[in-house]
């Protein structure tokens, strides 16, 4: 007796489980979803391989961001391979078909669709022809063998080459965020440059100085039109001939979020340029015109300007010589400022016109090893707070001088500035009345 309640217990039970799993299946069956495939709400694809007349293609996800891992390693067009995956995961369906018949075309499928979502379900569907009606197309599922009918717009997606799967935009950081990159010439680091307090700009490399903020503004809005316009064939790589063996130019760039990359530019040829993006296969050919190097160079860029300030916050200034000694006294409680030097009135705008000169005075260059010569001129700011800037020129050659400031010497500027700058003290001093 207790037997036989035991066996009837354990027959409910697998009923009821029966029918669980009958009602479980029958609510993800494609003919009540309306979908091919149904996943669980949280679940994403971490794979998806695409086989077409043009090969085939493989988009794998890595850091929540999808690559192209074959048949090459390319960086994938996030764009389509989210829309991608958007479909697959809710491939809507018009009908199932009771059957398969010869004339759909699943002898020489048009596509063949292989996915893997993160909590291991793999599918397998293929893409036939179109229907009669040139608007839909049959599927059919690997597994199960059931044929489909979806709307065409559904799984165009599907029948792209490798070239239009990849992304056009060449940067994988955010390029309108750049915060420091490096440029190399010939193998050689020429100079590394970052952003500081969210707008000026830094020579880290080789030497720390102020960088020119307007011309690496410029260079890096022109970087944004770099784009891919072509992409080399299998048949066309030569990294020889597109001087991509050993690039001639190289770009390191990273942005605000610490992210990473390396660009390789080659010879340019017919007006464009091949430039390596970020695995050795993934190559395009972008516009040579948008691609100008000429910039950087240290420099160029630099902007080592210590006597740099604005005309209301100075009380005085001093120019000392070998020849003498000139002061200039800035009377701040009238606007604009009184300009006296030695008693005598300066006119304002003879003042402003050696004032510009002093505080652009800036370096054209720096040398490690210094060998300063004898003193020759002292610039001297005082401020309204009673603080000071010196500025010391000493010897360095027949065409130069080394600024020295704060007792470091390095920095030097050629004797030109400063003869234009003089040229205006006695132009100022020669205005007085």
């Amino acid at each position: 007796m207790r037997n036989s309640l035991w066996l009837i217990v354990m027959a409910m039970t697998a009923a009821v489980l029966a029918g669980v799993y009958w009602y479980l299946s029958s609510d993800q069956e494609p003919s009540v979803t309306g979908v091919l495939y149904t996943f669980p709400s949280s679940d994403r694809l971490v794979e998806i391989h695409i086989t077409n007349p043009h090969g085939r293609v493989t988009f794998t996800r890595v850091d929540d961001k999808w690559n192209i891992t074959e048949p090459g390693n390319y960086r994938a067009s996030q764009k389509k391979a989210n829309v991608m995956e958007r479909l697959l995961l809710n491939l809507p369906i018009k009908r199932v078909l009771d059957s398969e018949l010869p004339e759909y075309g699943f002898d020489d499928p048009q596509a063949t669709i292989e996915i893997l979502s993160a909590s291991g379900i793999r599918k397998v569907f293929f893409v036939a022809d179109l229907t009669a009606s040139k608007a839909q197309v049959y599927l059919k599922d690997e597994e199960s063998g059931k044929v489909f009918v979806c709307d065409l717009g559904a799984v165009t997606q599907f029948d792209g080459s490798l070239d239009s799967y990849r992304e056009k935009d060449i940067f994988s950081v955010d390029k309108s965020n750049i915060v420091q990159f490096s440029y190399f010439l010939d193998g050689e680091k020429q100079l590394t440059v970052e952003r500081i307090n969210g707008q000026d700009w830094q020579l880290i490399f080789p030497y720390q100085a102020p960088a020119r903020k307007i011309e690496i503004n410029e260079f890096l809005i022109k970087l944004r039109k770099w784009t891919a316009v072509i992409y080399p064939s299998d048949s066309e790589v030569n990294y020889q001939d597109m001087g991509l063996d050993a690039p001639g130019h190289v770009l390191e760039v990273m942005d605000v979020n610490g992210e990473t990359q390396r660009l390789e530019f080659g010879t340019v040829a017919a007006g464009m340029v091949f430039v390596r993006t970020g695995s050795q296969e993934d190559v395009a050919g972008i516009f040579a015109i948008d691609v100008d190097f000429s910039p950087l160079n240290a420099a160029n860029l630099l902007f080592f300007a210590p006597l740099h300030t604005s005309i209301d916050r100075v009380s005085k200034i001093q120019i000392t010589s070998r020849h003498g000694n000139t002061i200039f006294d800035l009377d701040q409680s009238v606007q604009p400022p009184r300009i006296t030097s030695n008693s005598k009135e300066i006119p304002y705008e003879a003042f402003v016109s050696f004032f510009v000169k002093y505080l652009s005075l800036s370096a054209d260059g720096y040398e490690s090893i210094t060998k300063a010569g004898e003193e020759t001129l002292l610039f001297k700011t005082t401020y309204l707070d009673g603080q000071t800037t010196e500025v010391r020129l000493l010897e360095r050659d027949a065409d130069s001088f080394y600024l020295r400031v704060g007792g470091q010497t390095g920095f030097y500027l050629s004797n030109k500035k400063v003869d234009m700058l003089l040229d205006r003290l006695n132009a100022a001093i020669g205005a007085s009345r």
